[in-house]
Formats: C-alpha cells, structure tokens, sequence
C-alpha cells in the first residue's frame, strides 16, 4: 500500500511540475526587465542600465514573451498589464469621460 502512495506522489509531482508555466515562472530578472520592455529602449540602452550583455536581455526578453504567450514586445507588455505585472502608462489610460463617448 506505502509504494502505491509512493508511486501516485511521484505521479502527481511530475504531473504538475510539468503543468508549472505562464506569468507565475517569470524569475526576478524577467522581472526586473519586464518594466523597460514597456519603454522605446533599445536592447543595448536596457542592457546598459541593467548592467549586462544585450544578448542576455534579448534572451529573457524571448523567455517573457514565451511565459506569458506574447509573440511580440507590445504583446508582452500588454498581457503583462491584464495581468497586473505592470501598470499601464498613466497618459494612455482612458478617462471616464472620452470612454462613455
């Protein structure tokens, strides 16, 4: 009986650590490069204000969009603002007047 119990965990526990995916595995240098994906800094000026290569933020550039299913950089910032991963720039909200037009 303990080996079926072992055998059902170790199932369970591979199941799901292959069902881990999306915005919740982005890791803190994802993060720490997501807020200026939403500017017009090339690579190299975010590579230069974080300090490391432009390969490697081009490469986690290519693992946020591939977390959070975005094919492109707009796309990226988008689904990371309907996620509440970023907030939207302050001048490209609506206000509640031009939206009830």
């Amino acid at each position: 009986m303990l080996s079926e119990l072992l055998a059902d965990t170790r199932r369970r526990t591979h199941d799901s650590a292959h069902a881990l995916g999306g915005p919740s595995t982005l890791t803190p240098a994802e993060l720490r490069l997501l807020p200026l994906l939403s500017t017009y800094f090339m690579s190299q000026d975010i590579a230069d204000r974080l300090g490391v290569s432009r390969h490697t933020v081009k490469t986690q550039a290519v693992s946020i969009h591939g977390k959070l299913g975005a094919s492109s950089r707009g796309e990226a910032v988008d689904r990371a603002i309907g996620l509440g991963l970023l907030e939207p720039f302050p001048g490209l909200r609506l206000s509640a007047s031009v939206q009830d037009r």
